[in-house]
């Protein structure tokens, strides 16, 4: 299993990268050719072909998983959230605050001033599938406050845990 940032080529993600200064704009698990992430059209399974056609990778991680650990994520992506919605909300609320960040330099929240993952609204924004890893992979970060979390700070709080096992390109 491999935990990866991405810098998109669309141009909203150029927007992303742009505002918040960072080299990414997207978070993916890799599971072999498989990649689980939540994009515009919310979760789902896509080829990591397809992936690299849109997005380079600049960052991944291989973290020591365990068999239980990558069927945990494999099953909590295929039983829980795959087909979950994209949080619009949270991510224009995202942007907003990129935007004060970008234009007054407003520090980012810690988190989003409401509950997006409750059992009655399971949305994700692609930094949210973080939560799908194991809470000690992600440490020092809250894994049900990764709404408001960018995939550079998202990836670097994993390379943190596993210097070893991480890469740049």
């Amino acid at each position: 299993m491999i935990v990866a940032a991405a810098a998109g080529t669309s141009p909203l993600s150029k927007l992303i990268m742009w505002a918040l200064n960072e080299p990414v704009s997207h978070f993916i698990i890799i599971d072999g050719k498989l990649v689980f992430h939540s994009n515009l059209l919310g979760v789902n399974i896509s080829s990591l072909q397809a992936i690299q056609q849109t997005h380079k990778i600049v960052y991944q991680v291989t973290p020591p998983a365990t068999t239980v650990q990558r069927q945990t994520v494999y099953n909590d992506v295929t039983d829980k959230v795959i087909g979950d919605a994209y949080d619009y909300r949270a991510f224009f609320y995202f942007c907003w605050r990129a935007l004060l960040f970008k234009c007054f330099k407003t520090p980012l929240p810690v988190k989003v001033p409401w509950n997006t993952n409750s059992e009655f609204m399971s949305k994700f924004l692609c930094t949210e599938m973080g939560e799908l890893l194991p809470p000690e992979w992600i440490k020092p970060l809250d894994p049900k406050e990764l709404g408001i979390v960018s995939p550079y700070k998202l990836i670097q709080a994993v390379m943190a845990n596993f210097p070893g096992q991480s890469q740049t390109f």
